[in-house]
């Protein structure tokens, strides 16, 4: 009985206005219920009664007026939250649209490669945000649907419409938050970039392959195709491309590592921390 007070403290953390109430009036009919079990066993008088009773309604007065305070700031974080990301979203909206202009105008397939992979990796970007403005807490990103969304735009930017590609994705219920979506999806936006451009240029189909799981503490990302397979003269991790370099900075961001596995094209497994 004499935790009760402690007790509705305890629900400022995670209840309404309503609820601390309610915990407060069965608080209330405890100390009842135990002021006429004992009275005469324990020889309690009124006054201690009404001692517990006083110190329960100041605890549970309290307790109400915080747990309007903390609700009430609990609401303006998510709407500033909410806007943040809307606003993110926007802008790298109105980016992409200035990258879609522009590329209409460039000529020459280096150039027009690069403004192109700019805007996917923007886009990679813009649609984390655009995922979490809809999400109830901002955080948390539910990675299959979200990579589902990333190769379908690079399919529709990159598959030569003469071949046959089909991205073939097992992820699961994963879900990961910003700190992790944003370089994870960024890596794989890079690999499957790589596969659509490179590893079936002899080729009239092929797939791109990916799959994600949890093993205990760790997360293992598996990125590959049935494609011509890298040139065994290059090698990954001393690449000079951008697109290597970038993987690789973004390895290091999620502290993790990766390594080629050995498939009929070209293979990558990437663990990261979970």
């Amino acid at each position: 009985i004499v935790f009760i007070p402690v007790i509705i403290m305890f629900f400022l953390f995670f209840t309404t206005k309503r609820m601390t109430f309610g915990v407060s009036f069965l608080g209330l009919i405890f100390y009842l219920i135990d002021y006429f079990l004992n009275k005469e066993i324990k020889g309690l008088s009124l006054l201690y009664l009404i001692d517990n009773i006083t110190s329960l309604s100041i605890f549970s007065t309290l307790a109400i007026i915080l747990v309007g305070l903390f609700q009430k700031n609990l609401k303006e974080k998510n709407v500033l939250i909410e806007e943040i990301h809307h606003r993110v979203k926007n802008n790298l909206q109105i980016i992409l649209s200035l990258l879609s202009l522009k590329t209409n105008r460039i000529r020459g397939d280096h150039n027009l490669y690069l403004l192109k992979d700019l805007r996917n990796q923007i886009f990679s970007i813009s649609k984390i945000h655009t995922m979490l403005y809809k999400t109830p807490d901002y955080s948390l990103i539910d990675f299959d649907i979200y990579i589902k969304e990333i190769a379908n735009e690079l399919l529709s930017v990159y598959q030569d419409e003469n071949k046959a590609i089909n991205i073939k994705i097992d992820i699961g219920h994963i879900v990961l938050d910003i700190t992790k979506s944003i370089p994870c999806a960024l890596i794989i936006n890079e690999l499957i970039t790589n596969s659509l451009k490179y590893a079936f240029h002899l080729l009239d189909k092929g797939n791109i392959f990916i799959s994600m799981r949890r093993v205990n503490d760790f997360y293992e990302l598996n990125v590959f195709d049935d494609g011509v397979g890298l040139p065994k003269s290059v090698n990954f991790f001393d690449a000079h491309s951008f697109g290597f370099q970038l993987i690789n900075m973004l390895i290091k961001q999620l502290n993790g590592k990766i390594e080629t596995i050995s498939t009929h094209g070209a293979g990558f497994k990437i663990e990261f921390e979970a």
